[in-house]
C-alpha cells in the first residue's frame, strides 16, 4: 500500500509504529498490563493464511 493512501495522521502514525518490529514491541510492553494474555492463530484460507490475533485480560 502506497503511503500517499493514507491521508489520516492518525492512519500514518499507527502504519509507521507497527511496521517497525522494535516499536512496536516498545510500544505494546508500556501499555498492555502484565496480566493480559496474547494468543495468535494461523488459518487457512484461500490463496494463503490469515493470521488471528487475540489479547485476553481479567
Amino acid at each position: 500500500m502506497d503511503k500517499d493512501f493514507l491521508h489520516n495522521p492518525h492512519d500514518c502514525m499507527f502504519r509507521e509504529l507497527f511496521t517497525r518490529l522494535d516499536s512496536a514491541a516498545g510500544f505494546l510492553r508500556e501499555v498492555i498490563p502484565p496480566t493480559v494474555s496474547d494468543l495468535l492463530y494461523s488459518l487457512p484460507v484461500r490463496g494463503g493464511k490469515l493470521g488471528l490475533y487475540a489479547l485476553l485480560g481479567p
